[in-house]
């Protein structure tokens, strides 16, 4: 997929190099770009607290040199490994931003118009995204490696190099046993020494009853002779309780051949 409205830049012989890192120069140009955007970053982080007045801009011309020579050293170092990016690799990258999309879908005149706000070039955004992916190849290449240090390698290859003998004999535990006879007083001093090994956990034999007043109650019949004796019985003991002073209430059912004493009841 190819992208329109790219650039071309010409050198400029009127455009001074401010600094070169092993003969790549920095130009006044890309340290003024630079600067403008460290700027338009302050004042997007900062927002209307932002002054101005209080930027020292040779203390800034400087931190942004020292970032941008930083910056060169890192990406001479990645290509000297041979990490590169392709072309149709970078114009994937920029068509699937969200900034340059509308209604979802890439726009070639909103791309143009938010580049020139970055104060950038459509070619000077293409090459910055192809710096950034190149530093980003190597900032995962280093995270990513296992650095072993000399006294490491050193160890790792005395172990590597050892090598262990080893002899074993095979008893016959039958005939270990027979060999054993242990005295008394050798098994009594052992069971001393080691008495919580042979301990055994409490316990406790519970017998109990449960007693269902609902199935004892289904188990006994009661007649009316018992009703009756039980009756007397009580009658008895209030007259013991009371004295020639009680007074006994009797209610009589009358029972016949016509109906039971449960129907009675």
């Amino acid at each position: 997929m190819a992208i329109t409205g790219l650039e071309t830049l010409a050198p400029n012989p009127n455009n001074p190099e401010v600094a070169s890192v092993n003969g790549k120069d920095i130009t006044r140009a890309e340290l003024a770009q630079a600067v403008d955007q460290q700027r338009r970053v302050l004042i997007q982080q900062m927002g209307g607290q932002f002054d101005p007045s209080m930027l020292d801009d040779q203390l800034l011309q400087s931190s942004v040199l020292e970032a941008l020579i930083d910056r060169q050293l890192l990406l001479q170092n990645a290509e000297d490994q041979d990490m590169d990016i392709s072309q149709s690799q970078i114009d994937k990258l920029i068509v699937s931003m969200p900034q340059f999309q509308q209604n979802g879908r890439f726009d070639a005149d909103r791309f143009q118009m938010m580049v020139r706000s970055y104060g950038m070039s459509p070619l000077q955004f293409r090459d910055a995204i192809r710096e950034e992916t190149l530093l980003l190849q190597l900032r995962s290449g280093v995270a990513n490696t296992e650095f072993v240090t000399v006294e490491e390698l050193k160890r790792l290859q005395s172990l590597e190099g050892q090598t262990r003998d080893l002899a074993w004999v095979v008893l016959p535990a039958d005939e270990v046993r027979k060999a054993i006879a242990p005295s008394d007083d050798e098994i009594k001093a052992y069971y001393d020494a080691n008495s919580k090994q042979f301990m055994t956990p409490e316990q406790v034999v519970v017998d109990y009853v449960v007693l269902n007043k609902s199935d004892i109650a289904k188990s006994i019949d009661v007649t009316a002779e018992d009703i009756e004796a039980e009756y007397q019985y009580r009658v008895e003991q209030l007259k013991q309780q009371s004295g020639n002073n009680a007074h006994v209430s009797v209610i009589l059912i009358q029972t016949g051949e016509d109906r039971s004493f449960e129907e009675a009841k």
